[in-house]
């Protein structure tokens, strides 16, 4: 938020937020192979896949959409600023295709939901390969390493194969198909690749949330319940955190810095709440009964 001055304590608690992109790359690497695996897929399922996926996913997004649009127009009336967002703009968000024709996201977080559905598409097709550890690690995951090094463009997925491939590594441990000292060169080698496609801070996060996926047991209780809400969290917290952090900002200065960081993630956990047991949970359970 550019109210907050840098090089203070406050910049810097938020500052590295975006490493969370690395680390729900790395668990969708692992969930989704993981759930393909126990629901019996096959390739010849890839429609109620896909399917399964949207209706998971979409109701939310597109509520996110529409508060996006609301919140960015409130802030355009008060501050009398055009609202730059055309109809094409909006309408692309409904396929992720916004960064096939170069048009920005009403909220930024969104292309990394473009970057997931682009994963899902290969997950689905490529998920046979899986089948075949010697080949995915020696001739698959060299591929997409040299694909991440070759094709840097950030709304496309070939830059965060690394991430990715952290995420199937904890799945085939997991399944038994990786030892343990397999499973850890492995990680290292994508680490280094990692290193080089996105940078030392990107690898490093990857690489503490594959370790804690591997080999951590327990997760207290709050958490847990956090994790729940965490889809609707990430779509929203935007948004609303920079409303209500920018309303508190103009219309009461004196208040301290951190109360107002303090009260918009307050709005922010209460609004993915709403939206988690309004949208969110009904999508799951709707998703639940489309069958491989």
């Amino acid at each position: 938020m550019g109210f907050v001055k840098p090089n203070t304590l406050l910049y810097y608690s938020g500052a590295y937020g975006g490493l969370g992109v690395a680390a729900f790359f790395v668990i969708s690497g692992f969930v989704i192979p993981l759930s393909l695996e126990r629901s019996g897929y096959r390739v010849s399922s890839f429609g109620r896949f896909l399917l399964r996926r949207f209706v998971r996913l979409d109701p939310p997004y597109l509520v996110a959409i529409a508060a996006s649009l609301a919140l960015a127009g409130y802030y355009a009336r008060v501050t009398h600023t055009p609202l730059a967002f055309s109809t094409t703009q909006i309408l692309l968000h409904i396929g992720y295709l916004n960064v096939f024709f170069s048009y920005p996201w009403i909220n930024p977080v969104f292309w990394t939901l473009a970057v997931e559905v682009q994963y899902y598409i290969l997950m689905g097709l490529a998920f046979p390969s899986l089948k075949k550890p010697k080949l995915f690690w020696l001739v698959l995951a060299p591929g997409c390493v040299a694909l991440a090094v070759m094709i840097p463009a950030s709304g496309y997925i070939f830059r965060y194969f690394p991430l990715f491939l952290y995420g199937i590594a904890a799945f085939h441990r997991q399944e038994g198909v990786l030892g343990t000292r397999s499973f850890l060169l492995i990680i290292f080698c994508v680490c280094c690749s990692a290193v080089i496609a996105l940078g030392l801070a990107s690898a490093v996060a990857g690489l503490v949330t594959v370790l804690c996926i591997a080999f951590v047991r327990f997760a207290p209780r709050a958490l847990s319940r956090l994790g729940a809400i965490s889809y609707s969290l990430y779509l929203i917290h935007g948004p609303i955190g920079f409303t209500i952090a920018s309303v508190l900002v103009r219309r009461i200065p004196e208040i301290p810095m951190f109360v107002t960081i303090l009260l918009s993630l307050a709005a922010c956990l209460v609004a993915a709440l709403i939206l988690y047991r309004a949208i969110e949970l009904p999508s799951r359970r709707l998703a639940a009964r489309v069958k491989y």
